[in-house]
């Protein structure tokens, strides 16, 4: 259930005030939503990928659903994607990571969403619209207000190299390394911005071999130690 906090539907209307202006202007134009899970303040976890993939666009989807625009409300889904589609290729390692009955309730809280709203196949792809990059440059300042001004999680885990790249975040591979392989080969990485830790693993639906046997071990043991104090 959305949490009936003035901000966060402030915010909420905001947002889908701004994408609606945006989306109507051309019948090609992409859909958009936010949110793939519920929405609560002060999460344990914020789970954050690039974009949602698809092609629809906002008006073919806006008649598909007999609706005139999205709202506020309609940015948030009432369900977990991981947990909802158990077999995703982008679910399986993420739930195994996270199976431990000490972690499980942390992914079953967390907050799903992504940086930039519109879908398409890779961020990049919008820049081919005219209003591509303003896509891009509000969706970059509406998600860095919200994750520290109003959702303020206790951590944030980054799915593969692109989300954290739209939020301007950068990690080297070198210094913030927390985790890494016999092979030397790195399964983690951790900044910390303003007393939030961020975390970094790579994308689970790719990279097979990084998400599965003793690497998925490896990961599943660090954020085991890292979020048993939230209990």
């Amino acid at each position: 259930m959305l949490e009936p906090d003035t901000k966060v539907i402030e915010w909420l209307n905001r947002a889908a005030d701004i994408c609606h202006e945006i989306a109507s202007r051309d019948s090609s134009y992409p859909d958009f939503y936010v949110f793939q899970s519920l929405l609560r303040l002060n999460p344990n976890l914020l789970i954050v990928g690039a974009n949602p993939h698809g092609n629809s666009s906002y008006i073919e989807k806006l008649r598909e659903k007999g609706i005139e625009r999205r709202m506020g409300v309609d940015l948030i889904s009432g369900t977990n994607m991981f947990l909802d589609n158990p077999d995703w290729r982008i679910s399986r390692p993420l739930i195994s990571m996270f199976k431990e009955p000490s972690l499980f309730s942390v992914l079953e809280k967390a907050v799903i969403m992504n940086v930039i709203y519109f879908n398409t196949n890779k961020v990049n792809d919008l820049k081919k619209f005219k209003a591509g990059r303003e896509m891009i440059q509000k969706c970059q300042e509406l998600t860095n207000e919200f994750v520290y001004q109003i959702l303020k999680p206790k951590g944030i885990l980054f799915l593969g190299e692109d989300g954290h790249k739209w939020m301007k975040l950068n990690f080297d591979p070198t210094k913030d390394t927390v985790v890494r392989n016999d092979e030397g080969r790195w399964l983690v990485q951790k900044i910390t911005i303003e007393g939030i830790p961020h975390y970094k693993v790579c994308h689970p639906s790719m990279n097979f071999r990084y998400n599965s046997g003793t690497n998925l071990d490896l990961k599943k043991n660090y954020f085991e130690s890292c979020f048993r104090r939230h209990e």
